[in-house]
């Protein structure tokens, strides 16, 4: 008989837990929508242009400019800070965009497009 009960009470208990889940109101929830783009603008010298980034053959001692071009499609003003990093790879093989502490000899600012 006690046993009964305790089977009977652990039953009653999950039964309770499922209940006050599905009772538990839950709102979708979205994410902002991206409203710009931003493509690289490749010099004459990109190795392929399909990359997707760039892969520039550069004779050792010589400047290159880069450039990228930001479209806005939304339908309302922003601002976009532009600070242009180096990727590697971290431990997992994956690409990591942190960049360095390192100064670096280009420019980076902010324009409303």
């Amino acid at each position: 008989m006690r046993r009964m009960k305790q089977r009977f009470g652990l039953l009653l208990a999950v039964v309770a837990t499922f209940g006050l889940m599905l009772m538990v109101s839950h709102q979708p929830v979205q994410a902002e929508k991206v409203t710009y783009s931003v493509t690289p603008v490749y010099p004459d010298n990109q190795t392929d242009t399909e990359l997707g980034y760039y892969d520039l053959k550069v004779t050792p001692g010589r400047k290159q400019e880069v450039g990228v071009r930001v479209q806005n499609s939304g339908t309302k003003p922003i601002t976009v800070d532009v600070t242009p990093t180096t990727a590697t790879t971290n431990e997992n093989g994956l690409i990591d965009y942190t960049g360095t502490n390192t100064k670096r000899d280009y420019p980076s600012g902010s324009c409303k497009i």
